[in-house]
Protein backbone atom coordinates (compact mmCIF):
# COMPACT_ATOMS: atom_id res chain seq x y z
CA UNK A 1 0.00 0.00 0.00
CA UNK A 2 1.63 3.35 -0.97
CA UNK A 3 1.28 6.35 1.38
CA UNK A 4 0.41 5.77 5.22
CA UNK A 5 -2.76 4.46 6.80
CA UNK A 6 -4.74 7.55 8.40
CA UNK A 7 -8.18 7.52 10.18
CA UNK A 8 -11.03 9.66 10.82
CA UNK A 9 -12.74 9.26 14.28
CA UNK A 10 -15.60 7.83 14.37
CA UNK A 11 -18.05 9.13 16.84
CA UNK A 12 -21.51 7.69 17.88
CA UNK A 13 -23.44 7.04 20.76
CA UNK A 14 -25.27 3.88 21.04
CA UNK A 15 -28.78 3.91 23.42
CA UNK A 16 -28.89 1.80 26.48
CA UNK A 17 -31.91 0.19 28.17
CA UNK A 18 -30.40 -0.49 31.21
CA UNK A 19 -31.33 2.35 33.82
CA UNK A 20 -29.50 3.41 37.36
CA UNK A 21 -26.03 3.75 37.49
CA UNK A 22 -24.87 2.37 34.13
CA UNK A 23 -24.29 4.42 31.44
CA UNK A 24 -23.51 4.26 27.61
CA UNK A 25 -20.28 4.94 26.05
CA UNK A 26 -19.26 6.45 22.30
CA UNK A 27 -16.67 4.81 20.88
CA UNK A 28 -14.60 5.06 18.06
CA UNK A 29 -13.12 2.87 15.60
CA UNK A 30 -9.60 4.29 14.36
CA UNK A 31 -5.92 2.99 12.93
CA UNK A 32 -3.34 2.54 15.37
CA UNK A 33 0.11 0.60 13.87
CA UNK A 34 -2.02 -0.27 10.95
CA UNK A 35 -4.58 -2.27 13.19
CA UNK A 36 -8.33 -1.33 13.80
CA UNK A 37 -8.84 -0.32 17.59
CA UNK A 38 -12.18 0.94 19.61
CA UNK A 39 -11.51 3.51 21.83
CA UNK A 40 -13.78 5.43 24.26
CA UNK A 41 -14.08 9.25 23.70
CA UNK A 42 -15.89 10.48 26.96
CA UNK A 43 -14.08 7.98 29.33
CA UNK A 44 -11.88 4.86 28.88
CA UNK A 45 -13.83 1.96 28.46
CA UNK A 46 -12.32 0.13 31.44
CA UNK A 47 -12.55 -3.17 32.28
CA UNK A 48 -14.20 -4.63 28.93
CA UNK A 49 -16.30 -7.95 29.67
CA UNK A 50 -17.61 -8.78 26.42
CA UNK A 51 -17.18 -7.04 22.54
CA UNK A 52 -18.80 -7.34 19.40
CA UNK A 53 -18.51 -6.63 16.20
CA UNK A 54 -21.65 -6.62 13.65
CA UNK A 55 -22.43 -6.62 9.68
CA UNK A 56 -24.62 -3.24 9.95
CA UNK A 57 -27.12 -4.39 7.09
CA UNK A 58 -27.12 -8.10 7.50
CA UNK A 59 -26.72 -8.22 10.96
CA UNK A 60 -23.73 -10.81 10.90
CA UNK A 61 -21.41 -10.85 13.75
CA UNK A 62 -18.31 -10.44 12.06
CA UNK A 63 -16.20 -11.17 15.76
CA UNK A 64 -17.30 -11.89 19.28
CA UNK A 65 -15.21 -12.09 22.08
CA UNK A 66 -17.39 -13.31 25.94
CA UNK A 67 -15.31 -12.90 29.73
CA UNK A 68 -17.80 -14.23 32.67
CA UNK A 69 -18.44 -11.10 34.36
CA UNK A 70 -15.50 -11.82 36.98
CA UNK A 71 -12.72 -9.13 37.43
CA UNK A 72 -10.43 -11.98 37.14
CA UNK A 73 -11.93 -12.20 33.63
CA UNK A 74 -11.92 -9.20 32.85
CA UNK A 75 -10.35 -8.51 29.10
CA UNK A 76 -8.34 -5.47 30.27
CA UNK A 77 -8.44 -1.88 29.62
CA UNK A 78 -5.80 -1.47 27.07
CA UNK A 79 -6.72 -0.25 23.57
CA UNK A 80 -8.88 -3.01 22.05
CA UNK A 81 -7.96 -4.15 19.02
CA UNK A 82 -10.15 -5.87 16.34
CA UNK A 83 -9.53 -9.72 16.53
CA UNK A 84 -7.42 -9.53 19.62
CA UNK A 85 -7.99 -12.55 21.72
CA UNK A 86 -8.02 -11.49 25.71
CA UNK A 87 -6.78 -13.12 28.85
CA UNK A 88 -8.92 -16.41 29.54
CA UNK A 89 -11.87 -14.66 27.15
CA UNK A 90 -14.05 -17.08 25.33
CA UNK A 91 -14.26 -16.52 21.61
CA UNK A 92 -17.59 -16.68 20.50
CA UNK A 93 -17.25 -15.79 16.82
CA UNK A 94 -13.55 -15.82 15.58
CA UNK A 95 -13.09 -12.53 13.65
CA UNK A 96 -13.81 -12.30 10.18
CA UNK A 97 -11.81 -10.17 7.12
CA UNK A 98 -13.64 -6.88 7.48
CA UNK A 99 -14.69 -5.89 3.96
CA UNK A 100 -14.23 -2.00 2.25
CA UNK A 101 -17.03 0.26 2.10
CA UNK A 102 -19.31 -1.62 4.47
CA UNK A 103 -21.00 -0.46 7.42
CA UNK A 104 -20.66 -2.29 10.60
CA UNK A 105 -21.53 -1.65 14.69
CA UNK A 106 -19.20 -2.41 17.77
CA UNK A 107 -20.84 -2.83 21.06
CA UNK A 108 -20.25 -4.30 23.88
CA UNK A 109 -20.65 -4.12 28.03
CA UNK A 110 -17.70 -2.95 30.16
CA UNK A 111 -17.09 -2.44 34.28
CA UNK A 112 -20.29 -1.79 36.38
CA UNK A 113 -22.75 -3.32 33.62
CA UNK A 114 -21.77 0.20 31.58
CA UNK A 115 -22.42 -0.70 27.69
CA UNK A 116 -20.67 1.18 24.56
CA UNK A 117 -20.91 1.29 20.99
CA UNK A 118 -20.17 3.15 18.15
CA UNK A 119 -20.57 2.52 13.96
CA UNK A 120 -18.09 2.51 11.25
CA UNK A 121 -16.82 2.14 7.54
CA UNK A 122 -13.29 1.05 6.21
CA UNK A 123 -13.02 2.66 3.14
CA UNK A 124 -9.68 3.39 0.68
CA UNK A 125 -9.20 6.13 -1.78
CA UNK A 126 -5.28 6.75 -1.53
CA UNK A 127 -5.55 5.81 2.32
CA UNK A 128 -7.73 3.33 3.93
CA UNK A 129 -9.71 5.28 6.46
CA UNK A 130 -12.53 5.17 8.96
CA UNK A 131 -15.02 7.32 8.26
CA UNK A 132 -18.07 8.73 10.88
CA UNK A 133 -21.59 6.64 10.53
CA UNK A 134 -24.54 7.44 11.88
CA UNK A 135 -25.95 5.26 14.66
Amino acid sequence: MHGRAAAIISTFAILTGLSGCSKATIVQARFVEGRIAFIGIEQELGCIYEIEVVERTTGKVAWKIDGDFTERDCLGDDLHFYGQGYRQAKVAIAPAKLRLDTDYEVHGLATGSNSFGGAFRITHDTLYRIEDLPL
